[in-house]
């Protein structure tokens, strides 16, 4: 579990969630006409509820983070992740789906928070976020 670091607090009610996966909604939905997606997964453990809310959504196949490879037959993959901190994870995360789909498919991104100092811009988001701690309504207060 995390903790705040005496961070500001930014408490994420259930409706503020799901004005952003409404937003992303969208913005996969564009995606999935120009880009082929054909499936959504999500960074364990923070992505997978928006990924799977996505998925239900968007119609794209949910597949677990985990069990892509032995799964995954062909078409471009969005991996979903609650907030882009310092960006390693995503930049992971994105490798590891392109060394198993072996570059075949476009790996595309999309996370509802974006910390201003990450490392990586996922290609959607939607909201930039500076210091605040982020509290989703699924976790403990």
């Amino acid at each position: 579990m995390h903790t705040n670091p005496g961070r500001p607090v930014l408490k994420i009610n259930w409706n503020r969630y799901q004005t952003a996966i409404d937003d992303l909604v969208k913005s996969i939905n564009k995606l999935k006409e120009t880009d082929d997606l054909r499936c959504i997964t999500g960074i364990p453990k923070g992505g997978i509820i928006p990924a799977i809310h996505l998925s239900n959504l968007t119609g794209l196949e949910y597949i677990d983070f985990y069990s892509i490879f032995p799964t995954y037959n062909s078409g471009n993959i969005i991996i979903i992740d609650d907030i882009c901190d310092s960006g390693h994870t995503l930049l992971q995360a994105i490798k590891r789906l392109l060394t198993i789909t072996k570059g075949k498919a476009k790996v595309s991104s999309a996370c509802l928070y974006l910390r201003t100092k990450s490392c990586v811009v996922p290609t959607e988001y939607y909201q930039l976020i500076s210091d605040e701690w982020i509290q989703f309504p699924w976790e403990p207060s």
